[in-house]
């Protein structure tokens, strides 16, 4: 899973402007994962400074939020997955 992820910002961030914030879920930040990470020279939040539950400071909660609002504005509903990718889209 990492392995694709890191491709695919390696793909769009050439320069290393990109940093990998994880949740806090234990898989995240053992310590296979980190020395994955860091072998790969992956920049990542570190599990100290990475605050639990303060979704405000996580960016793509907001991200999220708006997408929301704008796919749903004037009560829109899809009625399948089709649709609703559509929409995203449009």
């Amino acid at each position: 899973m990492f392995a694709k992820i890191v491709d695919i910002f390696n793909k769009l961030h050439p320069d290393d402007k990109y940093i990998f914030w994880p949740d806090l879920a234990s898989s995240h930040y053992a310590k296979q994962t980190t020395e994955w990470l860091n072998e790969r020279k992956v920049a990542f939040v570190p599990k100290c400074a990475n605050p639990p539950n303060v979704l405000k400071a996580l960016p793509i909660e907001d991200f999220w939020s708006i997408l929301a609002d704008k796919v749903y504005n004037g009560g829109w509903t899809a009625t399948n997955e089709n649709q609703l990718v559509n929409r995203i889209k449009a």
